[in-house]
């Protein structure tokens, strides 16, 4: 059996933290809890002072630009500030439900979209600083699907960064016809004027710009139909009879319903699958399929005692 291990979800805006084979998780921690002034600055850009005010005390996690930041490595630069945030995160929730992270098997559930430089670190602040015994990454769409009964399926993520559809077959994500867009939460939240999450305009996720030509500017609609188009045809309807939808946006019915009409005015059948979530999905994974004999062992496990600092 694999030995017992600490599941958390590492989101934008919110880090799930339990232990594997529970129903739910101990804690769902808003980062924003842990924002607060930081030394470093960002250069010139053409965000909104709103914005620039978070990216400046971390009121979000995971900024996909790291070029919006003045590279540096002392005590007043953006990597220095970004391990401080995630080790005070990460040792309050162990210290406050009382795990010893000394012996923890930590299995961190991630967006396909978070890049290396975000892994590393919380790689190192997991084995390097608080001395965890390992940390695997499981992909979430993944474990969106786990958690829905399913092998097969698009994972439709309308998250804080981007909204990002993930076809998966038999468990295995294919990359090659993922999709992604930056037309998500955060792209709504600094239009609103006050801020706030409650007022966002909905429209706006779904307003087309016939001229639009970038992926990175398309509507969730026009992204899934697209991949309709490109999906080889076999692949078409075992992915498109079952769509999860996930993330922050997808618990406004609303959203989701707009978008099951846009594929349906464009004669493309669809189904949808309810799924308990993909912290839940990795909790399940962990106590059942990596607790077989050796499967613990044959993914990306990277152990304390084979660690090298970056």
């Amino acid at each position: 059996m694999a030995p017992s291990a600490v599941v958390i979800e590492v989101g934008a805006r919110h880090v799930s933290f339990g232990i594997a084979d529970d129903p739910r998780p101990l804690c769902v921690l808003d980062t924003a809890s842990f924002s607060r002034d930081q030394q470093f600055s960002v250069p010139p850009n053409n965000y909104s002072d709103h914005e620039n005010t978070a990216l400046c005390t971390f009121s979000y996690l995971f900024h996909p630009n790291l070029l919006d930041y003045e590279p540096g490595t002392g005590s007043g630069s953006f990597e220095h500030a970004l391990n401080v945030q995630l080790f005070d995160i990460f040792h309050h929730l162990f210290t406050t439900y009382k795990i010893d992270s000394v012996n923890a098997n930590i299995v961190l559930v991630a967006n396909s979209m978070l890049n290396n430089t975000y892994k590393t670190a919380v790689t190192f602040q997991l084995l390097e600083k608080l001395h965890a015994k390992s940390t695997l990454f499981l992909d979430d769409a993944l474990m969106t699907l786990v958690a829905a009964g399913l092998r097969t399926g698009l994972v439709v993520d309308l998250g804080w960064h981007f909204v990002t559809i993930s076809p998966v077959f038999d468990l295995r994500l294919l990359q090659n016809h993922a999709k992604w867009s930056k037309r998500a939460a955060k792209y709504l939240y600094f239009k609103t004027d006050p801020l706030s999450l409650e007022s966002i305009d909905i429209d706006q996720l779904f307003t087309v710009d016939e001229n639009c030509y970038d992926t990175d500017e398309k509507t969730p609609s026009q992204l899934l139909i697209e991949l309709h188009r490109e999906l080889p045809i076999d692949l078409r309807k075992p992915l498109f009879e079952n769509i999860v939808f996930t993330g922050g946006l997808a618990e406004n019915q609303t959203v989701v319903d707009k978008i099951v009409a846009d594929l349906k005015s464009a004669k493309i059948h669809t189904e949808t699958a309810f799924s308990l979530g993909s912290w839940q999905g990795a909790s399940l994974y962990t106590a059942t399929v990596l607790a077989k004999d050796g499967n613990w062992n044959t993914l990306d496990r990277i152990k304390r005692e084979n660690y090298i600092t970056p």
